[in-house]
């Protein structure tokens, strides 16, 4: 998988006093030019933690839709945050998810030296599979695609993505891998 061409390969995000943000933080994809969250071994941003997924017009509440235990209101907390100096983090498609598993590793199916607290259970991806009872999700027990079904009150691991900077922050190779 991606061994001779376009092999993975991540970097360390800059910050705006000159230092790098940790990995637990967010980490960038050299390849696809995407900055991931880093998830953290306790708190609100665990890899651990798990998230509904509910949505308007179909099973939660407008309160349940908007907890930081749900999908939507886990993406607004942490834009609330600014995670990394940044407030535009969002679900990630199931493409986009799939190319962070790295098919050479099992359980986890992703390089936990730049994922750290990476479960290796499903997360999952938006949008929903055209309506709203299901969505795609990735399993990093073994890089497997599933569909799940948003039921009620059922929990799935969520790690956010967003579009990286303009280059002239990336140039450093010394945090490459």
């Amino acid at each position: 998988h991606r061994a001779s061409i376009n092999a993975m390969s991540y970097s360390l995000v800059p910050n705006s006093s000159g230092g790098r943000y940790s990995k637990e933080e967010c980490v960038k994809d050299n390849v696809t030019g995407l900055i991931w969250e880093g998830k953290t071994a306790s708190g609100l941003r665990a890899g651990s933690n798990t998230y509904t997924n509910y949505q308007v017009g179909y099973l939660g509440s407008q309160a349940q839709i908007d907890a930081a235990t749900n999908t939507y209101g886990y993406v607004a907390a942490v834009n609330d945050m600014a995670l990394c100096g940044f407030t535009d983090w969002r679900m990630p498609t199931v493409d986009e998810l799939q190319s962070i598993v790295d098919y050479s590793r099992t359980s986890p199916s992703i390089n936990t030296t730049w994922f750290p607290s990476t479960q290796s259970h499903l997360y999952w991806s938006s949008p929903n599979i055209g309506n709203s009872y299901g969505a795609w999700g990735i399993s990093f027990g073994v890089g497997d695609v599933h569909r799940s079904l948003n039921r009620d009150g059922y929990g799935i691991h969520v790690r956010l993505i967003r579009s990286s900077v303009d280059s002239s922050g990336f140039g450093n190779d010394s945090d490459r891998e």
